[in-house]
């Protein structure tokens, strides 16, 4: 059996960054109140720009590991270094040495996949992205299966009409308050799948594009379900930002606001 290496796409070493905790209250969709350290699932990427000095930094220190070649997974982390400064062809040669020399590994099919939808082959992308996915489908918090649903749409491989059940395999309604038939542990479980794909992808794509807006737009439903309502206002935000628009958003938007600010200000009035 090969040795796998569990270096997952673009995700190879950890960073902290530091950063301010504070309490916000955020509000459930029933009208309660509660505080909250930060918004619930709202993506956030990677500040690709912002760190760029970082990164290329660290390119000069993986540089020797990658040329010696001594340990797959030095230079694995080599190419996602060269993924995050957007250097993708490059990136693209450094995977496809790997394959070449020890062919089978999840992260390199992961990582080709990833680089050949940024540089636009979808098809290309499809290809490994599945193959990724049939080698280890538990990777990225099992959530790999929404990357081929992107993909399939992309590749015109399915009706390309874009909707929820083409994405993640179900919708929520249209009443102006989501509604699922999933079970609480199949929601909580979607949600989490839907939030990981997004915050990967969020670093690499920008404004305006229709597959990020619906996922987000889905993700602030569930999130309003499982949640509060406050962060799925933060994240409908950014589903705006990215294009989405309907009367049912708009629909919701409003209910969600009027929840939110007779909750707040139930809250002021209990203070005083």
């Amino acid at each position: 059996m090969k040795k796998q290496y569990f270096v997952f796409m673009l995700s190879s070493f950890l960073i902290m960054f530091p950063c301010l905790n504070y309490k916000i209250h955020v509000v459930k969709k029933d009208g309660s109140v509660e505080g909250s350290d930060a918004l619930a699932y709202l993506p956030k990427g990677l500040e690709l720009v912002k760190n760029k000095a970082f990164y290329e930094q660290l390119l000069k220190e993986q540089k020797l590991d990658y040329n010696s070649f001594s340990d797959i997974s030095k230079v694995n982390d080599y190419g996602v270094t060269l993924v995050y400064l957007g250097r993708y062809e490059e990136a693209k040669k450094v995977f496809k040495s790997i394959e070449k020399r020890n062919p089978g590994y999840y992260s390199t099919a992961a990582n080709l996949g990833t680089i050949y939808e940024l540089l636009g082959k979808n098809d290309s992308a499809y290809y490994w992205i599945k193959k990724g996915y049939n080698i280890n489908p538990a990777s990225h918090d099992s959530s790999e299966w929404i990357h081929v649903n992107i993909l399939k749409l992309k590749t015109n491989k399915i009706d390309t009409v874009l909707n929820s059940k083409k994405l993640i395999g179900t919708d929520f309604g249209v009443d102006s308050m989501p509604k699922t038939t999933l079970s609480a542990v199949k929601l909580n479980r979607l949600k989490r799948h839907i939030y990981y794909q997004l915050d990967e992808r969020i670093s690499f794509i920008s404004p305006k594009d229709k597959i990020m807006a619906q996922l987000l737009f889905d993700l602030g439903n569930a999130v309003a379900l499982t949640d509060d309502i406050t962060s799925a206002l933060a994240i409908y935000r950014l589903a705006y930002g990215y294009g989405f628009d309907s009367d049912l958003f708009r629909r919701r938007i409003k209910m969600f606001e009027n929840i939110q600010q007779k909750g707040l200000a139930k809250l002021k009035r209990n203070r005083y």
